[in-house]
């Protein structure tokens, strides 16, 4: 009996060997022989902590919230929640999304139901950044369907007026206009200096006085 153990230990050891450098061939990476239980808790805390209910997600987009859809931009694209304000961040490309956010709002965010976790780990992305208080719709989109919510295929919201659009025109560096004068600016005074006016009346009068000396000379 202690032999049989023996060999059926030897041989679950050497079966486990032999699985580990193959695995990622059979679905991405090695399983670790444990659970990440802290990393575990942690998504899960987030999750209780910043849940709402639908009830809670409409009253939030009523009164202003903006709504960010984590599902892949082609799953956005084909429908998504129909909102005032909603943005499409997915969550598996979401360093080339932040320009979208901007400080102010509330957002709720959803995934594509409740065995995602791509809303969580979003949160966990965006909150050091503090772009404003961030929950989480869990049913995610298959609660959305499920529930007869209202949907739509249009386009996302622009929170940032275009300012951080590639494709927006740069703001104008053209110089003012210059202003033309009146066309009876000729007609008009001249609005000299005093000291440019005081030379021409001193010009003037000496012309005067050499205009009469000339006339003196001339008397029989």
């Amino acid at each position: 009996m202690l032999l049989r153990m023996i060999l059926i230990i030897v041989i679950a050891s050497a079966a486990a060997a032999v699985y580990q450098p193959l695995a990622p061939r059979f679905g991405g990476a090695t399983i670790p022989p444990f659970p990440d239980r802290k990393a575990l808790s942690e998504v899960e805390r987030l999750r209780n902590e910043l849940s709402v209910s639908q009830q809670e997600m409409l009253e939030m987009i009523d009164y202003g919230a903006v709504v960010i859809d984590a599902r892949p931009a082609e799953e956005f694209a084909k429908a998504h929640l129909d909102a005032p304000l909603i943005i499409n961040i997915p969550e598996s490309h979401k360093e080339s999304h932040v320009h979208k956010l901007v400080p102010g709002f509330r957002y709720v965010i959803y995934c594509s139901s409740l065995t995602c976790d791509a809303a969580v780990h979003l949160v966990q992305y965006l909150a050091p950044y503090g772009f404003g208080e961030m929950r989480i719709f869990n049913p995610g989109w298959a609660g959305i369907v499920e529930a007869g919510l209202p949907t739509t295929d249009g386009p996302e919201s622009d929170l940032t007026g275009g300012m951080f659009d590639p494709a927006a025109p740069p703001p104008s560096m053209e110089a003012p206009h210059s202003i033309e004068p009146p066309a009876d600016a000729a007609d008009q005074p001249s609005e000299d200096s005093p000291e440019e006016n005081a030379g021409a009346t001193g010009a003037a009068a000496d012309g005067a006085a050499a205009d009469g000396a000339a006339a003196d000379g001339e008397t029989p």
